[in-house]
């Protein structure tokens, strides 16, 4: 009964996430500090023997996903710095892919720069991220995972 009871409430959910909200921004999911890894890749500031695996935290950091009445998604994020940056005001293109029990997918492309990959587990209460950046200086991709409030 309880695995049944999360399944309608997940599936209300995404009944709910994939209707226009009637106010401006509707938040889907919140979510803390991320821990994982990162990969610096060599060339640009990062010369052959500091290229590789290292552990990675964004221990201030903070993720919002949220869904505006247009049916336009956005991640905003509160990064390293404090600075809080939204995906799609800095000209990224966002795709939400999938919808099930295990989770919803969303994809977001900073064209020239970076793209990253979101995947909400809402029945476990986390996030999974990827990013990587083609910066001629710092080329870097990383995995991270945060636990969240849906």
């Amino acid at each position: 009964m309880h695995s049944l009871r999360k399944n309608f409430l997940f599936f209300g959910g995404l009944i709910l996430i994939n209707t226009p909200a009637t106010a401006k921004d509707e938040l889907v999911i919140s979510c803390g500090s991320s821990k994982g890894y990162a990969y610096y890749h060599e060339g640009g500031y990062v010369p052959a023997e500091k290229s590789g695996f290292t552990d990675d935290t964004i221990s201030q950091g903070s993720i919002k996903v949220t869904l505006s009445d247009k049916g336009e998604w956005d991640v905003t994020q509160l990064d390293a710095t404090q600075t809080q940056k939204s995906a799609r005001e800095q000209g990224a293109s966002i795709v939400k892919f999938g919808g099930n029990v295990d989770g919803i997918t969303i994809i977001v492309n900073y064209p020239g720069s970076a793209h990253e990959i979101y995947v909400l587990r809402p029945l476990t209460n986390e996030i999974v991220w990827y990013r990587t950046t083609y910066d001629v200086n710092v080329a870097k991709s990383s995995i991270y995972h945060a636990k969240c409030i849906y």
